[in-house]
């Protein structure tokens, strides 16, 4: 908690500072990072299914014969062995299977790229809100310092007699108003700042941290309709994933049907046994 403190406190925050952080502490974008590399792991173990199979065995047993002459004495027995399988051919059960492994971690890995993305326009979101908050409280505390200068003079006037009472109290009135306001943008600026604290995914209960305001001048938007449409459909990754899930499903169908084929592998294996060392 204390290191999450330091990296936020007294710091003049820029919006690229804020995507690195959220890049690095979202506890969603761990979880979907995870989640990515179990895919990698799952992929990997099925393409050793390519590989030979090798399996060590050992074994030890004790006998005592009784006969009718008596006990023959104990009998010890040793063994060892090992066996070795290599997959020769399998119908397309062992690549449909790769590959269904292939599509799945391709569709993790634009999961996490599309999580990424809608973090990063949230954050974006979160941090324009509170800049737009922080200005609309600069605006109400103005307006409070206006509406008290308003109310002492009209008290003053209406002390000398100039100005009746009416404009006192509607002075007054203003500057609760205004009053209210302010106190209504404070705490809007607290739950934003709140909100883009959960959004990075640092936890602290007294932010003490700025944003920078941002002076760039935004680009001339020049996209159509059509073009949006068809960059979107290129280039949006959790399409690509749906993409590539129903490419896996598809193979899914696939490797069903195979596993009417039989399944052709090699054996091989050698062992060992004996009543004592070295064994035969």
């Amino acid at each position: 908690f204390a290191q999450e403190n330091n990296l936020l406190q007294n710091k003049n925050l820029t919006l690229e500072d804020c995507i690195n952080l959220t890049l690095q502490n979202n506890p969603e974008i761990a979880a979907s990072y995870s989640s990515q590399e179990a895919q990698k792991s799952a992929l990997k173990q099925s393409k050793s299914n390519y590989l030979p199979q090798v399996n060590g065995s050992a074994g030890y047993s004790r006998s005592n014969a009784n006969t009718s002459a008596g006990n023959t004495g104990t009998n010890n027995n040793y063994s060892a062995a090992v066996n070795a399988s290599q997959l020769i051919y399998d119908f397309g059960q062992t690549d449909s299977t790769v590959s269904i492994q292939e599509k799945s971690y391709q569709s993790a890995v634009q999961n996490t790229t599309a999580l990424i993305n809608d973090k990063i326009y949230a954050l974006k979101v979160a941090y324009y809100g509170v800049l737009s908050a922080e200005e609309s409280e600069n605006v109400y505390k103005q307006s409070v310092e206006q509406y008290t200068e308003q109310l002492k003079r009209a008290k003053a006037f209406y002390e000398v007699g100039t100005y009746p009472k009416i404009d006192v109290t509607s002075a007054q009135v203003n500057l609760n108003d205004a009053k209210l306001n302010l106190l209504t943008a404070q705490n809007l600026v607290k739950t934003k700042r709140q909100e883009l604290l959960n959004i990075i995914g640092i936890s602290d209960p007294n932010p003490t941290f700025t944003l920078q305001k941002m002076t760039d001048v935004l680009p001339q938007f020049e996209l159509t309709l059509e073009e949006a449409l068809n960059a979107a459909n290129k280039n949006r990754p959790d399409l690509l994933a749906k993409q590539l899930q129903v490419e896996s499903a598809r193979q899914n169908v696939t490797l069903s049907k195979t596993g009417y084929a039989p399944t052709i592998t090699a054996n091989g294996s050698y062992a060992w046994s004996g009543a004592d060392f070295p064994l035969y």
